[in-house]
């Protein structure tokens, strides 16, 4: 390691490329611990002069002379400030500490470089370290966790002061209250009197069935409402029942409701001839229908429905299921939307609605929706009662495109060599991650065609202190701990596609544990493709993960030229704005133990003889469902925004 003024170490770092060696910049702000600022020590000194000082309580050790601080403040102090100017014999230190009997280290302050030296120093001596903040959002759940690892290790931690000034007690020693705040017995939460917390869930309730007298002189029951809802109870019942039996016996597919033969209209008597005449002869005057609001709509509605099934309009809720609920048939709705229309004025009745009008009218399962069909139809429009449409414009755009559907799967890739190698010199390469031993074979095979390399640890969040950043390895996902690698590793992806790199490229195993460890990897390289498009982000599945392999792996992928940005359709043109292109479409490569490389892609496949075909032959879908395999217990699980 050399130090000196900046532009001596550029001079000195090209000079040693040149001369085939391995040679980087450390982004520090100063030579701190170097005799460019030896200067400064003696500034330090004479404002330590004044300054009180005290004899250490216990050992501190110093970096400088790998042994504790002196005794005398005096001493103290000149070691204070010759140590700014002196290199840091840290493992020196380390190795001294551990002979007189350290065995657990803590590392002060944010991060695991510490730590991870300690670790490198020791090896497999027995030793504990702890880093209270491993990571940037570590914060207070953080240092609990490692005032938890210190304790389980024996040290005495005194944790009374964490409860200062909180409304906590210890509840090994304070009495215990005479009744608790809250009871949880299951899924159910109680308060201090034993009501349920509101909006909390309850336990189920025995339904109290209704008793009907007939003690009245004329038979006429008590409660005539509780009859009424009885009786619609035990219907809704009975027809799910026949309903179940029925879709059993023809196989779930159903069949439509056959029509019902009109009856032919019965002759009058013939008393009174000459008035029937005269009615007859009468010219018939179309009186005009006043336009009626929407609440109008909703009674009128109610009280077709009432008349046609001889429930009270007050039993009619506008939420309930015509024919669940109500076991009104498409025939009966059908009726009703004939009444309906000629009630209310709309193209002179159902026999001059048209029979897609008629059908969307019947559609309707509830009398809320009846009545919302309505109240857009009523009083307004043409002179068949109809409300004008407006005639299309010509260059209007279509309101959507026909479904597609697509499916994953591999694709050859050409192969890429490291002939290019050479457009890496220049370039400034951060490593994350030791990757197994692969960090340092990566790094040296960048050093050898001219480029800077920085090695971090794999939760290194990058930032404007590390300076310029032209692309990324990310080498934690391959084989190591047994703890996943997601979520961990979201803030250092997406710190490094914000940092101005051109090139992300992560490396994880393609088979066995440590393809599981890095699940989801996959998908969010895809979706930062997408939000990403100026950077190349890829992940890499390699077949061998011996750290030769990896960094041969790596070097191919990054002497690969980044793909053209392909042009969008139309369709999705038109939602993200004319002329967007869509990202690289291949971020995930799978590299085999020859070199070959596929890569995952979204091709587009046949709907399938159901997305064809429509629905079935009751025109809900429930020959569909049959052929999939869903029943009435069935639960289907949509995934995805799909713009609504």
């Amino acid at each position: 390691m050399i130090s000196g003024p900046t532009q001596d170490i550029d001079t000195a770092v090209r000079l040693l490329r040149a001369a085939g060696l391995g040679a980087k910049r450390i982004p520090v702000a100063c030579a701190f611990h170097s005799p460019v600022v030896a200067g400064a020590g003696e500034r330090f000194a004479e404002a330590l002069a004044d300054k009180p000082v005290r004899a250490p309580e216990f050992p501190v050790w110093a970096n400088r002379t790998a042994a504790p601080y002196p005794r005398d403040p005096d001493g103290v102090r000149a070691e204070l400030a010759a140590q700014i100017g002196a290199p840091v014999a840290f493992a020196a230190q380390i190795e001294a500490m551990y002979e007189a009997g350290a065995r657990i280290f803590v590392e002060a302050g944010p991060g695991t470089v510490l730590t991870r030296l300690v670790g490198q120093i020791l090896g497999d001596r027995p030793h504990r370290t702890v880093a209270p903040e491993p990571r940037p959002e570590g914060g207070l759940p953080g240092w609990l966790d490692a005032l938890a690892q210190l304790a389980v290790a024996g040290v005495p931690v005194r944790t009374a002061r964490l409860f200062q000034g909180r409304d906590a007690v210890d509840a090994l020693r304070a009495p215990a209250p005479a009744r608790p705040g809250w009871t949880v017995d299951g899924q159910l939460v109680r308060t201090a009197d034993g009501a349920l917390l509101a909006g909390a869930l309850a336990p189920a309730r025995r339904v109290v069935e209704t008793t009907v007298t007939t003690d009245q002189p004329n038979g006429t029951p008590v409660d005539r409402d509780a009859l009424i809802t009885e009786f619609l109870r035990s219907g809704r019942e009975m027809i799910a029942a026949q309903r179940d039996v029925l879709l059993t016996y023809f196989g779930g597919t159903g069949s439509p409701v056959a029509p019902v033969a009109p009856v032919a209209p019965q002759a009058l008597p013939s008393s009174e001839p000459a008035f029937v005449e005269a009615e007859l002869a009468a010219p018939v005057v179309q009186e005009e229908v006043p336009a009626a609001s929407a609440e109008d709509v909703g009674r009128v509605v109610l009280e077709i429905i009432s008349e046609r099934t001889g429930y009270p309009v007050d039993m009619i809720e506008p939420d309930l299921d015509l024919e669940a609920d109500l076991s009104i048939d498409s025939i009966k709705r059908a009726e009703i939307a004939g009444e309906l229309a000629k009630r209310l004025g709309i193209a002179g009745g159902a026999e001059l609605l048209d029979d897609a009008e008629l059908e969307e009218l019947t559609k309707a399962r509830t009398a809320a929706a009846v009545t919302a069909w309505l109240a857009g139809r009523v009083g307004g429009g043409t002179a068949s009662g109809r409300p004008e449409e407006p005639a299309p414009e010509p260059d209007a755009a279509p309101l959507g495109v026909a479904p597609r559907r697509f499916e994953i799967r591999a694709v050859e890739l050409p192969d890429v060599g490291q002939q290019a190698g050479s457009d890496l010199a220049g370039q400034r390469f951060f490593l994350l991650g030791d990757g197994g031993g692969a960090a340092a074979e990566v790094a040296a095979r960048l050093d050898a065609r001219g480029a800077e390399v920085v090695l971090a640890d794999q939760g290194h969040v990058l930032g404007a202190a590390d300076g310029t950043v032209h692309a990324v390895v990310y080498l934690g996902a391959l084989p190591g701990p047994d703890l996943p690698v997601l979520p961990d590793a979201f803030p250092v992806v997406k710190a490094a596609l914000t940092g101005g790199a051109g090139r992300l490229l992560a490396v994880r195993a393609a088979t066995g544990a440590g393809a599981v460890r890095a699940a989801g990897l996959d998908g969010l390289f895809r979706t930062a493709a997408r939000e990403y498009p100026d950077v190349v982000a890829r992940v890499v599945a390699v077949g061998d993960v011996a750290p030769a392999a990896v960094a041969g792996a790596v070097l191919a992928e990054l002497c690969a030229p980044a793909p053209e940005p392909v042009p969008a359709p139309a369709s999705t043109q038109a939602e993200a704005g004319a002329g967007a292109g869509a990202p690289a479409p291949l971020p995930v490569v799978l590299r085999a133990p020859d070199g070959t490389r596929r890569g995952l892609d979204l091709l587009p496949v046949p709907l399938g003889s159901l997305g064809s075909t429509g629905a079935g032959p009751a025109g809900v879908g429930t020959a569909e469902a049959a052929a999939l395999g869903l029943d009435r217990d069935s639960v289907v699980l949509l995934v995805g925004g799909a713009r609504g």
